[in-house]
Formats: structure tokens, C-alpha cells, sequence
């Protein structure tokens, strides 16, 4: 069953990277695929534990890069959806971003039939992860390392734009603050890690 499980999100994975490919397409942005075969790694990528994003797509101020992710929203109290993201993902393509000191962007999708596209900012998401890890040292709580970050949707964008080699990524209803409430973010991380 585990094993099923894994096929159908590698699946599902691959069908959320095609749709960002004819989006993409769609809107006449020129991109390049990342092969992620491990065989063409190179070694010091291994050693350092960096994690290879999908694409990259050139702008007139430097290259983009974005890592696509299929996942289905996790419920909170019936309050909210979020996405999430396991930890070594975010340390991993943290690294990315540290190593060539380019902008990386995590691109979201819930769905593959109408599918919405969200992304968020690599450094944000883990300036988020590193707060959570901070305020839950610091009460003295525990927190499993082998777990699922939720991503508050103030990290969110959903709006990718192009134009005369500039990128742009926004949100459509304007609100781009990232603020949240480390101590709330805590709570229901330690609830929902239990």
C-alpha cells in the first residue's frame, strides 16, 4: 500500500511539472528543465546535500529557478488549507540558493484538472522554518525533525508575470505582507506533529 502511495504521488508529481510546462508555453515564458536524473549530479551537489529545482527561466537580471510540487492542502481546524513541505526539502533547496545565490521559487499546485498555481520564495519559507525552529527551542518544546512544515498562505503568491524579459511574481488581490504569528504557527505545528 506505502508503495502504491509512492508511485501515485511521482505520478501526480510529473502531471503537476507537464501543466507548469504548457502554462509556461501558454504565456510565451522560455524556460529550460533541470535533469534530475541522479546519475548526472554532480558529486558536490551530493556532498553538500543541495537539491537540484525543476526549471529555471532566464530574465533580463538573472536566472529564476523554481522547484514544482504536487500536494493536496492539509485541513487545520476547518479553518484553513495549507500546503507543506518536508524539512529536507527546504534545507536542501535552501542550500541551492546559497550555493549560486539565485532566487528559487517553490511552485504549488492542488489540483490537476483547473489547477491553481501558487508559489512561494524559498528564503521566505525558510526564514519561516528557521522562526518556528527558533521560538520552539527557545519555550523548550519538542518538535520532530522528521516532519511537515505548513506554509501560512501570507506566503503565498499567485501570479506569475512576464513581460519584456522581466519576471514578476505577485498576488492578484494585492496583499503581500508575510507576517504571522510565530507563537499561533507553533501551536499548530506541535499539535499536528503529535
Amino acid at each position: 500500500m506505502k508503495e502504491e502511495k509512492k508511485e501515485e504521488n511521482i505520478r501526480k508529481g510529473i502531471a503537476a511539472e507537464i501543466i507548469f510546462e504548457e502554462y509556461l508555453d501558454s504565456m510565451n515564458i522560455p524556460f529550460m528543465r533541470i535533469d534530475q536524473n541522479v546519475d548526472t549530479k554532480y558529486e558536490i551537489l551530493k556532498e553538500k546535500g543541495i537539491k537540484r529545482p525543476d526549471y529555471f527561466i532566464p530574465s533580463n537580471k538573472n536566472l529564476l529557478f523554481f522547484d514544482v510540487k504536487y500536494r493536496n492542502k492539509k485541513d487545520f481546524d476547518k479553518k484553513e488549507q495549507r500546503f507543506y513541505l518536508n524539512q529536507y526539502d527546504i534545507i536542501e533547496l535552501y542550500k541551492f540558493h546559497k550555493e549560486f545565490k539565485q532566487d528559487l521559487w517553490i511552485v504549488f499546485f492542488d489540483s490537476l484538472i483547473n489547477a491553481n498555481i501558487f508559489y512561494s520564495d524559498i528564503i521566505k519559507i525558510n526564514n519561516f522554518f528557521e522562526d518556528l525552529q527558533k521560538f520552539i527551542k527557545d519555550k523548550k518544546m519538542i518538535f520532530n525533525d522528521n516532519k511537515f512544515i505548513y506554509i501560512p498562505k501570507t506566503l503565498l503568491c499567485d501570479e506569475l508575470k512576464y513581460k519584456d524579459g522581466n519576471i514578476t511574481i505577485i498576488n492578484k488581490n494585492g496583499d503581500s505582507k508575510n507576517n504571522y504569528n510565530i507563537e499561533e504557527e507553533t501551536k499548530i505545528h506541535c499539535k499536528y506533529h503529535k
